[in-house]
């Protein structure tokens, strides 16, 4: 699967994969550390190619964005690493409905969301490229469908490879984290491209500079700081991005490994780092066999309190650990346990999440969502495993057939109450896969939601990112 695939390419180009010795994390990050000296200068395009200095000049509160969360318009994007569909579903009437397939020439690695322009960014790794597609905006299950149209793409320069992208919403700025070539000397690094897209159809290289190897980052747009773990050492890095060069926030980065340190013969691997900015919580998959959990950090929330005074910012000093219901000092066998995490979607309305992962069906290990409270409790949902969670499964007729697997890809559509989860076909992962949706009901109560021919909806060949608009 794309993680298997994408560790893998980084364990050949950078000799230190998967150590985690802490001796060896000043040596081999220094580049990242040094991100605000004069070293980044020559990383960044030259002056005359950015945008006018004065929107970097960031007097004492004026970091704050007063964003709200998101509004979904009920239409769902699926993005596949083994086919070149972008296929469309709506979710905002009765029933979920397939409605169409964007052929877009190119495999998709991810994808990223401007909820407030309605633009998404298609990484397309293999060419080098980000797509920018402008998003249609229907206000209900009756206004027809229009197909999303390409306003820009980005070349990747340098010769770098685009993996992960992400907005900062409330800047309008993308940032395409991309690995360096192959010859390059430095394989413990990869480069962070930034562009200016407050005119979509003629973006603006802001610059490039340097960071951690790494597969999962986010970005808090109320306060403009960036969140990335490192691939290599398990760090989580804070990076201030109000302006062209970043800077590396207060405190010491924080080394998730010490936090989470539980061995058994599975690696520790952290994926899909999300954020609930408005709740201030960081949350991620953690990836260790029968370990596997929920990283959950509260942080204080970058929210406008009313008055003249700046609300508190993220730093690295800022992070309470907060454990959840899968407790790793009972042993295995004395508790549910799950065989592998994924990806946690929260919801910024009430505080809760849904978290995809596997588990054992009783014959083999399959992929389920399971709903958790705000204090990281597993909720009924549709009882399937240890009295908690909704398999990811087969529908035909309505009939419940074979429990699934998953590359993780899932969204969270907070206005129509759906959550969509996606699998890889059972046998071979160039053949088509599927979409799942799951109507939630009160008290975390989940229900599969199925077309109206009650069964579900095709993808296209291993559907790796998904995104509810």
């Amino acid at each position: 699967m794309r993680y298997s695939i994408v560790f893998g390419i980084f364990c050949f180009l950078a000799t230190a994969c998967g150590s985690s010795d802490p001796s060896k994390t000043e040596d081999t990050y220094q580049p990242a550390a040094d991100i605000a000296t004069e070293d980044v200068e020559a990383d960044v395009v030259p002056e005359s190619d950015q945008a006018d200095e004065d929107l970097f000049v960031q007097p004492s509160c004026e970091w704050l964005s007063e964003l709200q969360p998101p509004v979904h318009h009920g239409v769902v994007y699926t993005g596949h690493f083994l086919s070149t569909d972008l296929v469309i579903a709506r979710i905002d009437g009765l029933k979920p409905i397939g409605q169409t397939a964007l052929e877009m020439g190119e495999y998709t690695h991810d994808m990223a969301l401007d909820s407030e322009r309605n633009l998404l960014a298609v990484v397309q790794d293999i060419a080098r490229q980000v797509t920018l597609l402008q998003l249609s905006t229907p206000a209900s299950p009756a206004d027809p469908f229009v197909a999303p149209t390409t306003v820009a793409t980005l070349e990747i320069d340098n010769g770098d490879t685009p993996r992960f992208a992400r907005f900062n919403v409330s800047t309008s700025w993308l940032y395409v984290l991309a690995g360096l070539p192959a010859d390059a000397e430095n394989q413990d690094s990869m480069n962070m491209h930034v562009y200016d897209l407050s005119s979509p159809a003629t973006p603006a290289k802001l610059g490039v500079f340097p960071v951690p190897t790494s597969v999962t980052f986010e970005i808090d747009p109320l306060s403009s700081v960036m969140f990335l773990v490192g691939l290599l050492d398990k760090t989580l890095y804070l990076y201030d991005i109000t302006g062209a060069e970043p800077v590396l926030r207060p405190g010491t980065p924080v080394d998730l490994r010490a936090l989470y340190p539980e061995e058994n013969n599975s690696g520790f691997s952290v994926r899909n780092l999300t954020l609930d900015p408005w709740n201030g919580r960081l949350l991620a998959a953690r990836s260790q066999g029968a370990f596997s959990e929920v990283i959950a950090l509260n942080y204080p929330a970058s929210v406008a309190n009313g008055t003249d005074d700046c609300p508190p910012r993220v730093d690295h000093d800022s992070f309470t650990k907060v454990d959840d219901y899968f407790d790793l000092s009972i042993p295995v066998e004395d508790r549910p346990n799950l065989l592998d995490a994924y990806s946690i979607l929260p919801d910024t309305s009430t505080g809760n999440s849904y978290f995809v992962a596997d588990a054992w069906n009783g014959t083999e290990s399959s992929a389920l969502v399971i709903g958790l409270t705000s204090e990281l409790e597993p909720a009924a949902g549709c009882s399937a495993f240890e009295g908690f969670g909704c398999w990811i499964q087969y529908f035909f007729d309505g009939e419940a057939g074979s429990q699934l697997r998953t590359d993780g890809a899932a969204c969270l559509d907070t206005t129509h109450e759906v959550v969509v989860a996606t699998s890889i076909a059972q046998y071979s992962e160039e053949e088509p896969g599927m979409l799942h949706f799951f109507k939630i009901q009160s008290d975390l109560q989940m229900v599969p939601w199925l077309q109206e021919s009650n069964k579900s909806l095709t993808a296209g060949a291993l559907p790796v990112a998904v995104v509810c608009h």
